[in-house]
């Protein structure tokens, strides 16, 4: 009988560890933006909220705001610790005054940001962004599990959630090298275990016992 017949299905995945990396989603602290759209949704389109700060909530809940980002200029003497050297042009190129991302764009923008991160060397990655964004980049994601965790993938984000997932590289994406594995070494001679010596003579006696 098959070893894989025996065992049954597998319900778990394994995985080598460098091709793993361990992600925390984070969802930004409230905005001015999130208590006007408490009261009335239509809030989220008005220009008053453009790139809002957060409320003094926010500030202790996290970082950063809304929709259409400032010019990475004005963001640099704010946040003088932030690298922005990997951001392509100074203005959100991506915002359109009429007209928002499809969910299908967000969620093609959410998986070529996901296979960008196995690309990095860092194996363990905290990230902060926008509840629509974290929804439909998650939304990928979870359809060959339980529905238990595939309900617990794809719940809404509270203002500064945090949610910590393991992500795999299945396709090679990324080229870490393996930095727990010890390749070991193989004496001279046949690689045979520790008790051979006493394996062997167990047999010898028990064919002797055989014949006698």
């Amino acid at each position: 009988m098959e070893l894989s017949v025996m065992a049954g299905t597998l319900d778990t995945g394994l995985y080598p560890l460098h091709h793993c990396k361990t992600l925390h989603l984070v969802r930004h602290g409230q905005g001015y933006h999130n208590v006007a759209g408490e009261k009335d949704h239509d809030a989220y389109m008005s220009y008053e909220f453009f790139d809002t700060s957060l409320t003094p909530l926010g500030w202790c809940q996290g970082l950063h705001p809304c929709d259409k980002r400032k010019n990475i200029d004005e963001y640099r003497p704010l946040f003088p610790g932030i690298d922005f050297s990997l951001i392509e042009t100074n203005e959100d190129l991506l915002w359109k005054p009429d007209a928002r991302e499809t969910r299908i764009e967000i969620a093609a923008r959410g998986r070529a940001f996901m296979n960008w991160l196995l690309t990095r060397k860092e194996k363990e990655i905290a990230v902060v962004s926008h509840s629509s964004f974290l929804i439909h980049t998650l939304g990928l994601f979870g359809n060959d599990c339980h529905s238990l965790l595939r309900k617990e993938i794809h719940k809404a984000y509270a203002n500064c959630e945090l949610r910590s997932f393991v992500i795999v590289d299945r396709c090679a994406i990324g080229t870490n090298l393996p930095l727990t594995n010890f390749s070991g070494g193989i004496p001279r001679g046949p690689d045979v275990p520790s008790d051979y010596e006493d394996v062997k003579s167990l047999d010898t006696r028990d064919k002797t016992s055989t014949t006698s």
